[in-house]
């Protein structure tokens, strides 16, 4: 049902020929794919946003170079959700690189999620954690992904207390709480019953 809506929502960008709401929405449908497994199907949506800002757009030469350092994220997460542990590193590195060398913060924060996401997937708890402290925080899915990490590293407590700060997290209008939020919960029961 999200992807439908999305698909009305880029139609309407589209009859107004709107590139940036278009690529906006096209990411957001990536997003969409991505949490629901579909890597590939995510991934194809992130390339056809970055492609229709760089080379169907008259957006600024900075808003082209944002879009492309984004790119590098959205691979590295897919790699990454594939199990493909060197090229998500790869590009993780190339993209806090750039985002470092832009000054972008919140790029920066992501560059830390990205490196934190890859410490977690390899039971690399401590650096896991360092990254997380240092990503976004404001955005819930940081408390979710920190909650793992502690609960990795066998701090039950520690890994509550998180979940219990993502999934009662209280943003206006928020992408990541609507992702994250019942698999907050579902791990804070699990954590509970333990």
């Amino acid at each position: 049902m999200a992807l439908t809506e999305m698909d009305k929502q880029y139609a309407l960008a589209e009859k107004i020929n709107d590139a940036a709401a278009m690529s906006g929405d096209l990411g957001a449908m990536g997003n969409i794919l991505y949490e629901s497994g579909k890597y590939d199907e995510a991934l194809a949506k992130f390339e056809k946003s970055l492609q229709l800002v760089v080379e169907a757009s008259n957006l600024s030469p900075a808003f082209k170079e944002n879009a492309k350092r984004f790119q590098l994220y959205n691979a590295g997460r897919v790699a990454l959700m594939k199990k493909d542990l060197a090229t998500a590193k790869a590009k993780a590195e190339e993209f806090r690189a750039q985002s470092e060398a832009a000054k972008n913060t919140f790029q920066a924060w992501l560059a830390h999620e990205l490196a934190g996401s890859i410490a977690l997937s390899e039971k690399n708890y401590d650096q896991a954690i360092a990254h997380f402290q240092q990503a976004n925080q404001q955005n819930p899915y940081t408390f979710y992904r920190l909650a793992l990490a502690y609960e990795g590293k066998g701090d039950v407590k520690k890994a509550k207390e998180l979940c219990q700060k993502a999934a009662r997290f209280n943003a206006l209008n928020n992408i990541n709480y609507a992702f994250m939020r019942k698999k907050a919960e579902q791990k804070l029961a699990a954590i509970s019953r333990s």
